[in-house]
């Protein structure tokens, strides 16, 4: 089973080079690349159900020592992530095949080397393969957007690619900063050594947390490095669009588990978190306020894409279990409603035809059919009881709602004098001298489990969640429970293996 967790990254480079091999053979192309992403949406519903149900994994490539070599590490919030990411590349080559493809050479290749880089970032356990995973999905995704020609398109890739430059450069910086504090890029050994970090290395560790930051808000199109986003969407090819929706979750995902795992327990981090919640809120209106003025089916995914990023950091900054619990779970179902529907505009853009493309007016009628799955993913995309979106707003408001969950809104407040790791086999996170153990009000770091506790054999010690652990999404299709579930026992359940820091430091006792 642990090699398994390799497949999802090299299945597609392995794909990648095969269809570039075929050259101008497009049927072949389209069985190589349909064949290749349904095989790796099984691999990774199989890997879905093995971190549901059973320990995470650890795998290191040629089985190097984890601060040498790469490490691919699975956990619930992982194997969610890439669950939600071949969906969604599936049905996105599924629409491509009949009009889209044809339009290059090399689109089915890109295509995977894009599912290459999403994949990988979401499973590496080291920052600089984070990066590495970072600049494959980028470079994909400047081809992806050229794709099709035009000049809305080339205005939209010179932005994006000079902004997504800037951001490489800024992360690069960081990961050296982080190196040099650290002597590590592994993100579990940041941890431990950032909990306790000497008085030298503090403004290296806060100046590369807060360019982290700000590269992961870039990624997720977060105020005020939100611009780029509308116009790139809106001019993508729709397969490419409807990939494009997992970009965004990336820098989420990313501003969670570094944030977490790296800098959780922290003192040179202390308060950078606070800016989270209030730019989410910002981008969630103007993101709003954008889709009231869209003219065209696209233009209004673009905008509600950016909307999906801002909420689902806003769950993140809710700083509480709930919160965290319900922007994982709404990261994926709005993710998955905005990649149909950028899919269907282009549908209602072919059937209309002509100037009213996929224009927001009234126009040329279309099929019933059309008009029925328009119906369903409005009401997805509007978050109407009982699907999934709904729901995952409902938990992320009551995070925000209830006290006991949100004290004071600094329940997670992280600093020299408040957080300190217990002696003996637990430790638990001290702020203002209270000790969250309840589920229902825990700190930032202790709700996603931001660096493995010291116990031995690393598996997730079982905790109470109370009702945030019941399923959510009954009736609806979507069983919420091992999102609610993730936010817990996430980046916990990291064996020792991955961080030697921590079997060194637990060993005596």
């Amino acid at each position: 089973m642990n090699h398994l967790i390799a497949a999802p990254f090299l299945l597609p480079g392995l794909t990648a080079c095969i269809l570039v091999l075929l050259g101008n053979s497009l049927r072949w192309q389209r069985v190589v690349s349909i064949g290749s992403s349904a095989l790796c949406a099984v691999v990774c519903g199989v890997l879905l159900v093995h971190a549901e149900s059973g320990p995470a994994l650890v795998y290191a490539f040629g089985n190097w020592p984890a601060h040498l070599g790469v490490v691919f590490v699975l956990d619930r919030l992982s194997a969610t992530m890439i669950a939600m990411s071949a969906i969604v590349a599936l049905a996105a080559l599924l629409h491509s095949v009949p009009r889209w493809d044809e339009g290059g050479r090399h689109f089915h290749a890109i295509f995977h080397c894009q599912c290459m880089g999403l994949n990988g970032a979401f499973l590496t356990g080291d920052l600089f393969n984070l990066f590495v995973c970072f600049e494959i999905m980028l470079i994909s995704s400047y081809a992806l957007l050229a794709h099709g020609g035009g000049v809305p398109r080339l205005r939209a890739n010179v932005s994006y690619v000079t902004l997504n430059l800037t951001g490489s450069a800024l992360f690069l910086i960081a990961v050296s900063l982080l190196y040099r504090a650290g002597g590590t890029l592994n993100m579990a050994d940041l941890g431990v050594a950032f909990a306790d970090p000497a008085s030298a290395d503090v403004p290296w560790i806060r100046a590369g947390a807060l360019l982290l930051l700000v590269v992961f808000l870039l990624k997720a199109a977060i105020v005020p490095l939100h611009s780029w986003l509308p116009s790139v969407y809106t001019a993508a090819a729709a397969p490419a669009a409807a990939l494009f929706a997992v970009l965004t979750k990336v820098g989420a995902y990313a501003t969670l588990r570094v944030g977490t795992v790296v800098f959780g327990l922290s003192p040179a981090a202390a308060g950078l978190e606070a800016s989270v919640l209030p730019l989410a809120l910002v981008t969630l209106v103007l993101a709003s306020l954008g889709a009231f003025t869209a003219t065209t089916l696209s233009q209004l995914a673009a905008w509600l894409a950016a909307a999906s990023s801002a909420s689902v950091l806003m769950g993140i900054g809710a700083f509480s279990l709930r919160g965290v619990s319900g922007g994982i779970l709404y990261a994926v179902a709005s993710t998955l409603a905005i990649a149909a529907l950028f899919l269907l505009s282009d549908i209602v853009a072919s059937v209309r035809g002509g100037a009213w493309q996929d224009r927001l007016s009234r126009g040329p009628r279309v099929s019933g059919s059309v008009a029925a799955w328009f119906f369903i993913v409005s009401i997805a995309v509007a978050g109407m009881p009982p699907l999934a979106v709904f729901l995952a707003k409902a938990t992320m408001l009551s995070a925000f709602a209830s006290p006991a969950e949100h004290p004071r809104g600094r329940a997670c407040s992280v600093g020299p004098a408040t957080v300190r790791p217990r002696a003996g086999r637990d430790s638990s996170v001290l702020v203002h001298g209270t000790r969250f153990r309840d589920a229902r009000a825990c700190s930032f770091a202790d709700a996603i489990g931001s660096s493995p506790r010291p116990a031995h054999g690393g598996h997730c010690r079982s905790h109470d969640c109370g009702g945030a652990r019941r399923p959510l999404c009954q009736g609806s299709g979507v069983d919420a429970d091992p999102a609610l579930a993730i936010s817990r026992c996430g980046a916990r359940r990291v064996r020792p293996e991955v961080a030697p820091a921590y079997r060194r430091a637990t060993a005596s006792r």
